[in-house]
């Protein structure tokens, strides 16, 4: 199926770009209700999450530059890996207050329909170091 008629690619972004909304006001409940447990964190150190309180106290815990204020997502892409299971590819820039640059990076989630609902299941994000004049 060609992924510009795939009707799950479009409710795929809906549902990242709500997660994105949420983790940018700080959401972490928001956030979590877009994750299928148990998920899988992949980045240096593989964490799993068995449950949603798990993955809010992770949230709720990022390391994220003390002025940040919201992510935008600069490119995303989807694809159809197989059965039920997409990959959401985007990049992404992160602001402070004044809209200056505070850091980049790319995240790769991958999602499944298993409770009726598009939900990440296991994700990767990673900041590129970026030098900003403020």
């Amino acid at each position: 199926m060609h992924s510009e008629s795939d009707p799950n690619i479009a409710s795929i972004r809906r549902s990242f770009e709500t997660l994105l909304a949420y983790f940018s006001v700080g959401n972490s409940d928001g956030v979590a209700k877009h994750i299928q447990f148990p998920a899988l964190n992949i980045n240096a150190q593989t964490t799993a999450f068995h449950t949603k309180e798990e993955f809010i106290d992770f949230v709720d815990s990022y390391p994220l530059q003390e002025d940040y204020s919201y992510t935008k997502a600069d490119k995303v892409n989807i694809y159809r890996i197989g059965g039920p299971i997409y990959c959401l590819d985007y990049d992404y820039s992160r602001f402070n207050d004044s809209d200056g640059l505070l850091s980049q990076g790319r995240g790769i989630y991958f999602y499944s329909n298993e409770t009726g609902h598009w939900k990440v299941f296991s994700f990767w994000n990673g900041d590129r170091e970026t030098e900003v004049e403020l």
